[in-house]
């Protein structure tokens, strides 16, 4: 099974069944990137939107809630290419690279996570958003 084979409902009734499992972290970031211009946010804005120090914390934390509702729909997403360990991001957003303003080699770049559309329905009928 796919991302793309996760329904709404999936999301939904993932949730639902995480939610206590769920800081308050975790929320402020769903939040923060749902309300984000093409609901696509950098690591450094969800530690903001959570109040950790750092984008590492973030990380770690938003890979947590991909894990949580992978855990819960039986669902083990592809690998990641660095560790070969499995993706709970993914679980979330989709992903990609993009230059930081201005500069002029990939040396200064960030990661930019856009919320999967499911999720954003998902988080949207369960008017956590």
């Amino acid at each position: 099974m796919s991302n793309q084979l996760l329904t709404v409902d999936d999301y939904k009734q993932a949730f639902t069944a995480i939610r206590s499992q769920m800081t308050d972290g975790h929320k402020l970031m769903l939040k923060a990137q749902y309300h984000a211009p093409a609901q696509t946010i950098t690591a450094t804005e969800l530690a903001q939107a959570a109040g950790y120090e750092n984008y590492n914390g973030a990380n770690l934390q938003y890979a947590r809630i991909g894990e949580l509702l992978a855990n819960h729909l039986g669902y083990l997403p592809p690998e990641r290419e660095d560790n070969g360990k499995p993706f709970w991001s993914g679980v979330l957003a989709s992903g990609y690279w993009k230059n930081l303003e201005g500069s002029k080699n990939n040396s200064q770049r960030e990661w930019q996570w856009q919320l999967r559309p499911q999720v954003a329905q998902a988080l949207e009928d369960l008017d956590w958003v």
